[in-house]
């Protein structure tokens, strides 16, 4: 098919959400770069002459511009997103905290995201707290 390989974001230790790195490790998969906070890129080469998978640049720092309150981006990965996204919402408005949403409507703006997770990423006065999905009582323990 022409493919150089396959590859697959994991974590350093097991993550909600994220492939498990000790099974693909067992299936032949090898580490092919890292990012903070734990993200790892798997990859199973096909092709032993191509070049090794690197993460865009635009994930190393974890860091949005909004300075601050929370930022929140997300895409339509996951069906759920919405939903939380509302509980969210009134939770910043309870607890009177500055909240910016950016949901990702294309493959190109996923592309640029500030985060290896696309399906849902939470930064606190700029930087990166968690990828998983949050619920509204999960954010305000988070806030404390």
């Amino acid at each position: 098919m022409g493919m150089n390989g396959i590859i697959v974001i994991s974590s350093r230790q097991k993550k909600p959400y994220l492939s498990d790195k000790k099974y693909l490790l067992h299936k032949g998969f090898e580490v092919c770069d890292s990012v903070p906070p734990y993200y790892e890129l798997l990859c199973l080469k096909l092709n032993k002459n191509a070049p090794d998978p690197k993460f865009k640049e635009c994930v190393i720092k974890l860091e949005v511009s909004q300075k601050q309150g929370v930022s929140v981006h997300y895409s339509h990965q996951c069906p759920f997103c919405e939903n939380y996204i509302g509980m969210l919402k009134e939770a910043a408005k309870e607890e009177n905290i500055p909240l910016f949403i950016r949901k990702y409507e294309t493959l190109e703006e996923a592309q640029q995201a500030p985060s290896v997770s696309t399906t849902f990423s939470l930064f606190l006065n700029g930087k990166f707290i968690a990828h998983e999905i949050l619920t509204k009582d999960k954010f305000k323990i988070l806030l404390l």
